[in-house]
């Protein structure tokens, strides 16, 4: 197995290195190590993709995400981080395997063996790679909302991110609290899915975007689509297409 490592830490990198030797059950090796997104960029326009990618989280340069707003990467990747928060933001989220600093000989080998028995489920589809660049960008700006000021009538009324049911399009943008109040937004719904936690709102299709918190039943739909029932009944139908089921799936279950 043919091994490149995005690691900007001489120590880290010495680990991984001692971890790959100990390795009993396979034959290992390193093929590369990279020190920095811009250098790995450079690596992967030049030379083929190796069997499993190492990716540590924060780099000299920047976050490792954004790789994969320049690069299609198709090889299995696993990540490794000293950070916690950043290990529960994007890899709860987005299903994705990763492997906790200091890293043991035990957590290396186990992960050694999943890669071997199914690759592919530590490949990154296209869905989950934008997924990934969203919550870089969510860091990055730390834009998240955390209210809205809305005017109903003569008066303003003050609603909690946490509030909220969901948000659709019915001629406007409709937000729908978790007592059944609805508002207006002037907002679009590519503005709002952009200011609301991912880890809380999902955007199901061009219509709806909805709080995790709401839904309570996920039903099988036509042409391998979801039904989402909320804890209350909705003025229109949330539908999950085929092509977001994937990235829905991982989404709920964490």
């Amino acid at each position: 197995m043919k091994i490149v490592v995005v690691e900007d830490e001489i120590a880290a990198y010495n680990n991984i290195e001692r971890l790959a030797r100990n390795v009993k059950s396979e034959s290992l090796s390193i093929v590369a190590w990279l020190k920095s997104i811009e250098e790995a960029e450079k690596w992967f326009m030049l030379n083929g993709e190796p069997d499993l990618l190492l990716l540590d989280i924060q780099l000299s340069d920047g976050l490792v995400f954004e790789l994969f707003t320049n690069l299609e990467i198709n090889c299995p990747i696993v990540f490794t981080t000293a950070f916690d928060h950043y290990a529960i933001k994007a890899f709860d989220y987005n299903a994705l395997s990763y492997l906790l600093k200091p890293i043991s000989q035990t957590q290396f080998d186990d992960m050694i063996k999943k890669v071997f028995q199914n690759s592919s489920n530590y490949k990154i589809d296209n869905s989950l790679r934008r997924l990934i660049t969203q919550l870089d960008t969510y860091n990055s700006k730390n834009i998240l909302r955390e209210r809205f000021l809305l005017k109903k009538g003569e008066k303003y009324f003050v609603v909690k991110t946490s509030n909220i049911r969901y948000i659709y399009i019915d001629h406007s943008v409709i937000l729908e609290t978790l007592e059944g109040e609805r508002f207006i937004l002037g907002n679009t719904l590519d503005e709002l899915v952009n200011q609301l936690d991912p880890l809380k709102f999902f955007r199901c299709n061009r219509q709806v975007i909805v709080n995790v918190d709401a839904i309570t039943i996920v039903i099988p739909y036509f042409k391998n689509s979801l039904l989402l029932k909320l804890d209350t009944k909705t003025d229109c139908e949330i539908v999950v297409p085929k092509d977001k089921v994937r990235a829905f799936k991982l989404w709920m279950d964490r």
